[in-house]
């Protein structure tokens, strides 16, 4: 106890007059514990003077005091002059009830500086965080020095336990009521700004990565610095943190692991999934991987893309997208019609691609039309009588058949005929023209005959006979050396090209059969006021469609898929004497709409992509844009 009047104290910091009397009244408590050890009270007797009390009113000098034992301790520590101005009051103030709480906690708070000091002292020699501001550091030459002292400043204090942060309270009973104390104070709450946060925040990082001891020191320091940060810098740090906790298995597989995995995806969820990184943007636009989304949903060989599209290296995202496009605005309810009239009688036929439509007419022309502008680019004029087939061969070629019993090829470039052949007796109904090299055309006519020819030269290659009643239409299935016809005899044959014999008949229908359309290995036959869906390999009936209250005239089929449970997809466009054009989603089988506008039969239809081009009896060609 006597070491706490230390003579090299600060008059400030020594004890008051009133608390010298209670340090006396312990020194008498402290001379009758003593009293059971003589040897010791002695020797310290010798050892120590009286304590005499200074000023008015002091208390009579105290004995001797006799010196306790020094409580043990686990660091050599030694007491600076103002601690023990401060801490003695404190200590004598419940001397005389002997050791009290207010002892106790004093002892607790001696503990804890101890135990900062040691900590201090250990790692003073690789941790000192003010060495980072000195001129010439990687650090100092970032950022101002000014900033780089005062983010290291706090940074220090938060480290060895200093209270950064006080409440209001606190500060206003530390100043003793000065307003202007109490609010430096509170400007020392704030949290730091930005700049001065990211200094602090560099500064602990910077720290972390060269020092060597990263264990409870860094812990202290970001445990202490948390609470001095405001939400959005908090909200910052946690984003950093829970990104830094993942990692991306997917940057770490094999780039063909990663697609596989994609490959079970929904096409929803891959567009999801490509933005999320550059890597997953990466994998799900692989083309291999959308080959395979091509396989399940789109249907082969491709219809309705465009060239651009269609190019080598083909790009089956693109596929997909156009494909998807086709068919939302297949099944769409929304369209815009566009009249063409420049025929004198009725349009018998008709055929289009991406940038035409060809007509023929019983006025014994052909009109190629402008399919943008509605301008007559071509009038083709060669037959003796109506128009009733037309079919593209290529770009610039045009095949066409006519109640004159002739076939005639024309040259789109200049507008002329190139050569025509006459076989059939009487009129030509229908024709079909192969896409390959060899120029293929089947037609079929009112005499029951089929004739193969040879386009380049005009040579007929052979005569199918076997029909007991006009042939109204065909469907070539060029791949596999198949030809589709139907006949007024009410059945469908397939004969192979060939050798030319007839495979086999499909005979499900009650009347004349007018109109074929094949894909995808299904065919759509409409006979009277009924489309019926089969298996073109094996005449099984798939679907039927009705709703049509005329003969039906013309049909296309587009889309068309059928699974091994007989579950079939795709879309029908079909044309009818009853005024009206019906479009049929087949995985229903119902009616999804009905284009009405023209004011006498539907006769012949060419559907394309989202586009559908009709000829009538009333003299005009509609052209019904879907999706519009």
């Amino acid at each position: 106890v006597p070491s706490l009047r230390t003579a090299g104290a600060p008059p400030e910091m020594s004890p008051p007059p009133a608390h010298r009397a209670k340090v006396a009244g312990a020194a008498d408590v402290a001379a009758a514990a003593a009293a059971t050890a003589p040897e010791v009270a002695a020797a310290e007797a010798g050892l120590r003077k009286p304590h005499t009390g200074r000023g008015a009113g002091a208390a009579a000098p105290a004995r001797a005091l006799p010196k306790f034992p020094a409580r043990p301790r686990r660091h050599v520590r030694s007491t600076t002059a103002p601690e023990m101005g401060i801490v003695a009051p404190l200590i004598g103030a419940n001397a005389p009830g002997g050791a009290s709480a207010r002892q106790q906690q004093q002892q607790q708070q001696l503990r804890r500086n101890d135990s900062q000091r040691n900590f201090h002292r250990d790692h003073s020699q690789s941790d000192d965080l003010l060495s980072y501001a000195r001129p010439g550091d990687v650090f100092a030459s970032k950022f101002p020095a000014s900033w780089a002292e005062e983010g290291l400043r706090k940074v220090r204090a938060i480290g060895s336990g200093q209270p950064y942060k006080q409440s209001g309270g606190e500060a206003l009973a530390a100043t003793g009521g000065d307003g202007s104390k109490v609010k430096a104070r509170l400007e020392q709450r704030k949290a730091p700004g930005a700049a001065e946060f990211g200094v602090q925040l560099q500064v602990i990082w910077q720290w972390a990565r060269e020092s060597r001891a990263r264990g409870t020191w860094l812990g202290t320091v970001i445990t202490r610095l948390l609470p001095l940060l405001d939400p959005r810098q908090l909200y910052f740090i946690s984003g950093l943190v829970v990104m830094k906790q993942y990692k991306d298995f997917v940057a770490l597989l094999p780039h063909d692991l990663g697609r596989r995995i994609f490959s079970f995806l929904s096409v929803a969820d891959l567009c999801a999934a490509s933005q999320v990184s550059r890597r997953w943007h990466e994998v799900t636009t692989d083309n291999a991987l959308w080959y395979i989304k091509c396989r399940e949903r789109v249907t082969f060989p491709i219809e309705g893309c465009s060239s651009a599209v269609l190019r080598e290296p083909i790009s089956w995202k693109a596929v997909f997208m156009e494909q998807a496009k086709l068919k939302r605005n297949l099944l769409s309810s929304k369209y815009n019609v566009r009249t063409f009239a420049q025929h004198s009688n009725r349009v018998l036929s008709i055929t289009m691609d991406a940038t035409r439509i060809v007509s023929g007419s019983v006025d014994r022309t052909i009109k190629v039309w402008n399919i943008k502008t509605g301008e007559v680019v071509h009038n083709l004029r060669g037959h003796k009588r109506g128009v009733w087939c037309l079919q593209f061969y290529l770009k610039n070629t045009l095949v066409s058949g006519s109640f004159d019993a002739q076939i005639i090829i024309w040259n789109l470039l200049t507008g002329t005929p190139e050569r025509s052949f006459q076989g059939h007796k009487q009129a030509v109904w229908c024709l079909r023209v192969g896409a390959r090299k060899s120029f293929l055309i089947a037609s079929g006519s009112c005499d029951s005959s089929i004739k193969l020819w040879e386009g380049h030269t005009g040579y007929c290659r052979r005569t199918l006979l076997g029909h007991h009643s006009a042939v109204y239409c065909l469907e070539l299935d060029e791949p596999n050396n198949l030809l589709y016809s139907g006949s007024g005899d009410k059945t469908v044959r397939i004969w192979n090209t060939e050798s030319g014999v007839c495979l086999s008949e499909i005979n499900h229908f009650s009347n004349a059969v007018m109109c074929l359309s094949l894909n995808n290995g299904i065919l759509a036959v409409g006979s009277w006021d009924v489309v019926t869906l089969v298996q073109a390999r094996s005449g099984e009936v798939l679907r039927k469609l009705s709703g049509h209250y005329g003969r039906v005239e013309d049909v296309s089929l587009k889309q068309a898929k059928a699974n091994n449970m007989g579950r079939i997809t795709g879309v029908v466009v079909t044309g009818s004497r009853d005024k009206t054009l019906r479009k049929w989603d087949l995985s229903t089988g119902r009616c999804i709409q009905a284009f009405r506008g023209h004011t006498g039969s539907v006769n012949a239809l060419a559907f394309e992509s989202v586009r559908i081009a009709s000829a009538s009896d009333d003299h005009t060609v509609k052209v019904w844009e879907m999706g519009a």
